[in-house]
C-alpha cells in the first residue's frame, strides 16, 4: 500500500514545491497589463500560498513516519567490568559482555505499520483540503475584486449618462426657467455619482490586498485586469451529493479511524510478556591457587533468555487500551457527523447558486435591456418637453439599480460556485490539474 502511494506523492510534492518558489514572490503574470484569469490567479495560489506549502511539509513528514513505523527495537549491549577480580573456583572474574535482542509481537509491528500509513494518507487528505480551500478562497477574492471594479465601471457609465442629462437640462434652461430645479437635480445626482467613483476606489483597494493575500503576495501589489467568465449552468443535486462521498475530510476521516483502530491493536497487546534473546561471555583468568578445578581458567559463554513480566503496570496497559477503544468510538462518530454536515454544506450552497444564477439571468437578461432602453426613451420624451425631469431621474436610477444588481448576482453566483465546489470536496476549476488523486492512497 505504501510503496505504490508515498513515491507518487513524493514526486507530486517536490514538482510542486519547485515550481512555487518562496512564498509571496512577485508574478508579473497578474500584475501586468494582460487580462488576468481565474487560472492565473489559482496557478499563482498553488504555487504560492503558505497554507498549501506547510501542508506538503506536514505530508514529507508523515512520508517519513511511514519508514520509521514498525522497526524492531534495538539489540542491547551491556559491558562489565570488575577492578578488583572476584574469585571463583575457575578463577578470577574479569567481567563479562552480553548482547540481547529484544523479541517484538510481529502483529504489534503490523499495528504500528498500519498507523503510520494511516496517518499519512490522513496527512495527504489534509493537503487535498487545503488545495481545494485555497483554491476556493482564491476564488472568491477574485470575483470579490472583480465586483467591485464591474460596480465602478456602471458608476462610470451612470457618471457619463448624467453629465449628458445635466446638459439637456442645461439646454432646456436656456428656455425655460422654470427647469433650473431640474439643473439643481441633476447637479446633485453627478456629484452623487462622482462621490460613489471615489468611494469605490478605495473599496477596490480592500479587495485587492485580500485577493494578494489569498494566492500568497504582498497586499498591496497591483493586480491588472480580470477576465470573467459566463455564468455556466449548475449541476443537479443528487450528483453534488453523490461527487461528496470522495471528499478528502471524509477521507481523512477514515485514515484517522483506521489509524486509532491500529492503535487500539497495538495497546491491546501492551500487556502481553516480552521476550528477548542473547549471548553472554565471561572473561575468567587463571586462578592463583589451585582449587581443583576441571577446567581452571575457561572463559563462560552463555545463552541467555529473558522474559518481561507485567507486575507494576497492568491497570496501566488496561487504561491505555480503553483509552483507544474511545478513540475508536470518537473517531466513528466523527466521521458519522462530518458526512451529515458535508451533505448539508452542499445542499446551502448548491440552493445559494442557483438562485444567484436565476437572479443573474432576470437582471441581465430582462431588467437590465428594459431599463436601458426605458431610460432612452425617457431621456428622449425630456428633450421634447414631453415628460417631468423626476421621470427620467427615476429611470436613471432604476437603470443603475438593476445594472449593479445584475454585477452582483453575477460576483454572487461565481463565490457560491467556489463554495460548493469546496463542499463537495473538489477543485473550484472542475478539476485539479495537479491530480491529487494520484496520491490519494488506496487500499490494497
Amino acid at each position: 500500500m505504501y510503496v505504490r502511494t508515498f513515491p507518487v506523492l513524493w514526486g507530486v510534492l517536490v514538482l510542486s514545491s519547485a515550481a512555487g518558489g518562496a512564498p509571496g514572490a512577485e508574478d508579473d503574470t497578474l500584475s501586468g497589463p494582460e487580462p488576468v484569469s481565474v487560472g492565473a490567479v489559482l496557478a499563482y495560489a498553488r504555487a504560492h500560498a503558505p497554507r498549501l506549502e506547510a501542508a506538503e511539509r506536514r505530508a514529507e513528514a508523515a512520508r517519513w513516519g511511514v519508514d520509521a513505523a514498525g522497526a524492531w527495537p534495538d539489540a542491547r549491549v551491556m559491558v562489565q567490568g570488575n577492578p578488583l577480580p572476584i574469585e571463583t573456583r575457575n578463577g578470577p572474574v574479569w567481567g563479562s559482555a552480553s548482547m540481547t535482542q529484544p523479541l517484538p509481537w510481529l502483529d504489534v509491528l503490523d499495528a504500528d505499520r498500519a498507523a503510520a500509513g494511516a496517518a499519512s494518507r490522513g496527512a495527504v487528505e489534509a493537503w487535498r483540503e487545503a488545495s481545494i480551500e485555497v483554491e476556493g478562497a482564491a476564488l472568491v477574492a477574485f470575483h470579490g475584486l472583480a465586483l467591485i471594479r464591474a460596480e465602478a465601471a456602471i458608476n462610470a457609465e451612470m457618471l457619463a449618462i448624467a453629465r449628458r442629462l445635466l446638459g439637456l437640462v442645461e439646454d432646456r434652461v436656456g428656455v425655460d426657467r422654470a427647469r433650473v430645479a431640474d439643473a439643481l437635480q441633476a447637479q446633485v445626482e453627478v456629484a452623487r455619482l462622482e462621490t460613489a467613483a471615489a468611494d469605490l476606489a478605495q473599496r477596490e483597494l480592500t479587495r485587492q490586498a485580500a485577493l494578494n493575500a489569498a494566492v500568497g503576495r504582498a497586499v498591496r501589489a497591483p493586480v491588472g485586469p480580470l477576465v470573467v467568465s459566463a455564468a455556466p449552468p449548475t449541476e443537479a443535486l443528487d450528483a453534488l451529493l453523490d461527487a461528496a462521498a470522495a471528499h478528502p475530510v471524509l477521507a481523512a476521516s477514515e485514515a484517522q479511524l483506521a489509524m486509532a483502530r491500529a492503535r487500539l491493536r497495538s495497546a491491546d497487546a501492551r500487556g502481553r510478556p516480552m521476550f528477548s534473546v542473547g549471548l553472554g561471555y565471561t572473561l575468567v583468568g587463571e586462578p592463583a591457587i589451585e582449587m581443583g578445578a576441571p577446567a581452571p581458567g575457561r572463559d563462560g559463554v552463555a545463552v541467555q533468555l529473558g522474559v518481561t513480566v507485567p507486575l507494576w503496570a497492568g491497570s496501566a496497559y488496561d487504561a491505555e487500551a480503553q483509552a483507544a477503544a474511545a478513540r475508536v468510538g470518537a473517531e466513528e462518530r466523527a466521521r458519522a457527523a462530518a458526512v451529515d454536515v458535508i451533505a448539508q454544506r452542499v445542499v446551502e450552497q448548491a440552493v445559494r447558486t442557483e438562485v444567484a444564477l436565476r437572479q443573474l439571468r432576470l437582471y441581465r437578461d430582462t431588467a437590465l435591456p428594459l431599463s436601458d432602453e426605458a431610460l432612452q426613451v425617457l431621456m428622449t420624451a425630456y428633450a421634447a418637453d414631453e415628460v417631468e425631469f423626476d421621470r427620467v431621474l427615476a429611470g436613471e436610477r432604476a437603470r443603475e439599480r438593476f445594472a449593479l444588481a445584475a454585477a452582483r448576482a453575477e460576483a454572487e453566483f461565481w463565490m457560491a460556485r467556489a463554495m460548493l465546489a469546496v463542499a463537495v470536496g473538489r477543485s473550484p476549476t472542475g478539476g485539479d490539474e495537479r491530480g491529487p488523486s494520484a496520491a490519494q492512497s488506496s487500499e490494497e
